[in-house]
């Protein structure tokens, strides 16, 4: 007899189809991303200095982001030809590591069906950091700013998947080695790509290890404190070379003077609490499917399966639950700390995706556990008919669905516009490298006054100016080997 698909199954299945259209959508968009900005200015320093020396002279004239140069340069010696595959690649490589990391912890609880199961909540993570973002073109389709807020994300998925492992491993009472000294060079290499992410990264793993020390079991803590321990020794050399740059000097004196403590906190709390109720304002379906995908699989997985319970009382349940939102606001608050510390200001919105992907695990994990609870009180208290329970899944189901289907459809109704201006910035490149050919020294360009918008920002920052002095204008001449160039 044919075993009949369960609920989980089938509700994992659709979102996953639904999911992978969106992330499609944003990967076939990206291959009309070109240079911005920025990416003149160090592809220009780089050809000037050379591999060694740019990251160098960044180094002790910039910033103390040693992984983000690293990679950057990397990418600027292949030339503008890589910028096309850079999100797809970024996207196909966070998607590995929260599917893997989703998996490897499904397997640590034995949580029934992991793979498809872990496939949805992996999709689930990446789409929603993305589709929540508030500046998307400059935090996945512009070079210098997903290289530097991606990366550390990525890198995180797959330390968390390579702990899990080596806490498998040892919970087994084999030694985890290379899971031990991966996790450690995973740590160190993500924290090299912000002070953001170096900060968030180390006050995390601290909070987990004084955690895991003062309330896990004897046998979980033995086997799970040495990896992350490695993770924060990681973490913590990271923020050392970033926060000891001399280069931050330097980038720090183009903005005013730190705030005190007192203000310090006061604006990074103020932030923090501001892009919580901004984010769920610009993206509430977005929100409510980071808990409500979650909270339905482990709904069913638990009414499958009611002997996995762990035996809490309600109210313990409910404390349970109140711990998800307070960490993840405090490491909110670490991730807005070092802009308001060397700006003076918020934290910009190309940097905004690190605490938003901080808010999409919280939601995930806030919706694990109320799915469990739900699950246990319907089961004690209520007897639900198995038409309403198809019934109610169906409505959340088609809620469920909304959000990816149409993030696709937006994303698509991009390609027209984000196909022109890559075209138009294809003959810029061309008619610059021309000019640069016969000697003319000043060129004047077709504007590009919507480039930003094309990729779905709600404003422009990125383009070239009408003023051949603008900064922007400048680092594009020095690119192209010639005195000036400015948009007609």
């Amino acid at each position: 007899m044919t075993r009949r698909p369960a609920c989980d199954d089938l509700v994992a299945a659709l979102v996953v189809v639904a999911l992978s259209a969106a992330l499609l959508a944003l990967a076939y968009i990206g291959l009309y991303a070109r240079y911005m900005a920025d990416d003149y200015c160090t592809a220009a320093a780089l050809h000037k200095s050379g591999f060694v020396k740019a990251q160098l002279g960044w180094y002790a004239g910039w910033t103390g982001r040693f992984s983000f140069s690293f990679v950057l340069a990397a990418a600027e010696s292949v030339g503008p030809a890589v910028v096309p595959f850079l999100p797809a690649s970024a996207l196909a490589c966070w998607l590995v590591g929260a599917v893997w990391s989703v998996y490897r912890i499904a397997l640590l609880i034995g949580w029934p069906r992991p793979l498809l199961t872990s496939l949805a909540l992996g999709e689930l993570v990446v789409f929603a950091t993305l589709n929540g973002a508030h500046n998307i073109a400059q935090s996945l389709y512009w070079q210098s700013g997903m290289l530097t807020y991606i990366p550390p994300l990525i890198l995180f998925t797959f330390y968390v998947a390579v702990a899990c492992r080596g806490l498998k491993r040892r919970l087994k009472g084999r030694a985890a080695t290379p899971e031990l000294l991966a996790g450690g060079l995973l740590a160190f290499i993500a924290g090299g790509f912000s002070e953001s992410y170096a900060l968030l990264q180390a006050g995390a793993l601290l909070l987990a290890s004084v955690a895991c020390y003062k309330y896990a079991p004897d046998t979980f803590r033995r086997a799970t404190l040495p990896l992350v321990f490695a993770g924060l020794v990681g973490a913590l050399l990271a923020a050392c070379v970033v926060v000891l740059a001399p280069g931050n000097a330097v980038r720090m004196g183009y903005f005013p003077a730190p705030p005190n403590l007192l203000k310090l906190t006061a604006i990074s709390l103020y932030d923090s609490a501001g892009f919580i109720a901004y984010t769920t304002y610009l993206s509430p379906l977005t929100t409510l499917m980071s808990v409500a995908l979650p909270a339905l699989l482990s709904f069913y997985l638990q009414h499958e399966h009611p002997e996995r319970s762990c035996g809490l009382n309600l109210r313990r349940w409910v404390r349970l639950l109140l711990l998800p939102p307070l960490i993840g606001f405090a490491l909110i608050f670490l991730c807005t700390v070092p802009s308001v510390y060397g700006t003076s200001g918020f934290l910009p919105e190309r940097a905004r995706i690190i605490p938003q992907f901080v808010l999409v695990c919280v939601a995930v994990c806030w919706g694990c556990l109320a799915g469990v609870i739900l699950s246990g009180r319907l089961r004690t208290r209520w007897r639900l008919s198995s038409w309403t329970l198809t019934a109610a899944t169906v409505a959340v189901v088609t809620l469920l669905l909304l959000p990816p289907v149409a993030a696709a459809r937006r994303t698509l109704a991009l390609a027209a516009g984000a196909k022109a201006a890559a075209a138009r910035w294809d003959e810029m490149d061309r008619s610059l490298r021309a000019a640069r050919e016969r000697g003319v020294m000043d060129m004047t360009v077709a504007p590009a006054d919507d480039v930003e918008t094309r990729f779905g920002a709600a404003r422009n920052e990125l383009q070239i100016e009408r003023d051949a002095g603008n900064v922007k204008n400048k680092c594009v001449a020095r690119y192209y080997g010639i005195n000036s160039v400015r948009a007609e």
